[in-house]
């Protein structure tokens, strides 16, 4: 059985997908790593407030850096492809195009579907939702 999530938290994780799925696609070695963090952090934000929930800067920020250092590394692979000119890029972007579109969508759907069933989230389950999208998105 499929749960329904808000609409205002639907368009945020389509929204965030999309522009996670475009920025990977940049050709330049590491220059969507530096990119995908904020747009992964504005995207928990607009569920976080389409759920009337609130999340202090400070945690938004700690999560920042967690969720960075986790998509550096979970893409490293296809940022070192990027090196490789022609064939090397184009391989490199496709494969990060996948790890961050399945990355920020796990992390969306993962906090919306909570609140959905009236659980709250803390710090500590947030940056575990984010380290099991990464795991679940490099096992795909």
């Amino acid at each position: 059985m499929m749960m329904d999530i808000d609409p205002d938290a639907e368009t945020a994780i389509h929204t965030a997908t999309v522009a996670a799925g475009g920025v990977a696609l940049t050709p330049i070695p590491f220059a969507d790593s530096v990119l995908l963090a904020p747009i992964q952090i504005t995207m928990i934000a607009a569920i976080y407030k389409a759920y009337d929930k609130d999340i202090a800067n400070g945690v938004l920020k700690g999560i920042v850096t967690t969720t960075f250092a986790s998509s550096f590394g979970s893409s490293l692979a296809g940022e070192l492809l990027k090196f490789i000119p022609g064939l090397g890029s184009v391989a490199g972007a496709a494969l990060n195009t996948g790890v961050a579109v399945a990355i920020t969508e796990g992390i969306g759907y993962t906090v919306a579907k909570s609140f959905e069933s009236g659980e709250s989230i803390d710090p500590v389950e947030l940056g575990e939702i984010i380290k099991a999208a990464i795991k679940s998105a490099l096992h795909q």
